[in-house]
């Protein structure tokens, strides 16, 4: 019979989907951003709005999720056991790494997808 160790005990496994939306949560922000910035962009240019409100959607859309994608970098901690993650000396630090690069990937994908506003007139044909 095998001994148990009352010390340490086994720690709970963490869920995969957990662990997944954990890694993707750049990339998945920065989907919504996109989502967000082009739809609301196209809405606001198909019903003949001005191009000033279309530019307001892209920014908006670009400093939260900018604002969203950083505190997940400051607080990524916090984050990881939001996500059902172990505490740090049993949690994988591949992991932490991952997440931590595809954030900061993501980061910069937000930035630029908003760099359109300066870059592009709204509401063209042919944008």
């Amino acid at each position: 019979m095998p001994k148990r160790n009352t010390f340490f005990p086994p720690a709970p496994k963490p869920s995969t989907t957990g662990t997944l939306v954990y890694m993707l949560f750049g990339p998945l922000v920065w989907a919504v951003q996109f989502t967000l910035a082009y739809g609301g962009h196209t809405l606001v240019c198909a019903r003949g709005g001005a191009p000033w409100i279309s530019d307001v959607v892209v920014l908006a859309a670009t400093a939260l999720t900018a604002v969203l994608l950083v505190c997940f970098l400051v607080w990524q901690e916090r984050c990881a056991g939001a996500f059902g993650q172990p505490a740090p000396p049993r949690r994988d630090r591949p992991t932490d790494g991952i997440a931590r690069i595809l954030a900061f990937l993501s980061l910069v994908a937000v930035f630029w997808g908003g760099a359109t506003v300066g870059l592009l007139d709204a509401c063209v044909l042919g944008r």
